[in-house]
């Protein structure tokens, strides 16, 4: 995926990212909390998204591909997309129906969205991304499992020790961040 002379470059990259979002999410998320403005995070986070797409839109160099500019994969992108908004709803309801319709979407529209991917001339993931028995799937589901356990464990740490211990949101957040 990457070649070999940018691989340490790509790994830096990314330790540095999450590192920054170790020292910088508690302070952030943890002072919406702390003043009990915690819509105002996820608010913050849509005009983040959009500086950052305004940002990798105007930076990022058009290529040429077989006489004519290459196009990114609005369709397949708008699906995965839709699905992580369906799946995002299911919290917006106390309906165990609508809930379970919701993500019976979100899972289809993954699916389809895997599935056109699979069969594009320009895919987005990397070939049998998803499939447990292949080495880059292997890889794929052991990421995407630890990072769906940190999350769980740091949200429920930071509630035990708000809720149990009597911390404030933010001291929660921080001492989250030294276990980090």
């Amino acid at each position: 995926l990457i070649p070999a002379n940018l691989r340490g470059r790509a790994v830096a990259m990314i330790s540095t990212v999450w590192g920054l979002a170790t020292v910088v999410g508690p302070a952030f998320g943890g002072g919406f909390a702390q003043f009990e403005m915690w819509r105002g995070a996820f608010w913050s986070l849509v005009v983040l998204t959009g500086l950052f797409t305004y940002f990798a839109w105007k930076i990022t160099p058009q290529t040429e591909a077989h006489g004519r500019f290459s196009a990114l994969p609005y369709r397949r992108l708008s699906i995965l997309g839709a699905a992580v908004l369906a799946l995002s709803l299911t919290s917006q309801t106390d309906d165990l129906s609508e809930r379970l319709a919701l993500f019976a979407l979100a899972l289809i529209l993954s699916v389809w969205s895997f599935w056109r991917d699979s069969h594009s001339g320009a895919p987005m993931f990397p070939r049998q991304a998803m499939n447990l028995f292949s080495q880059m799937g292997a890889l794929h589901w052991i990421v995407a499992l630890s990072s769906v356990t940190t999350v769980f464990v740091q949200s429920f740490m930071s509630l035990h020790l708000q809720v149990l211990r009597g911390l404030p949101p933010i001291s929660a957040s921080y001492f989250l961040m030294i276990l980090a």
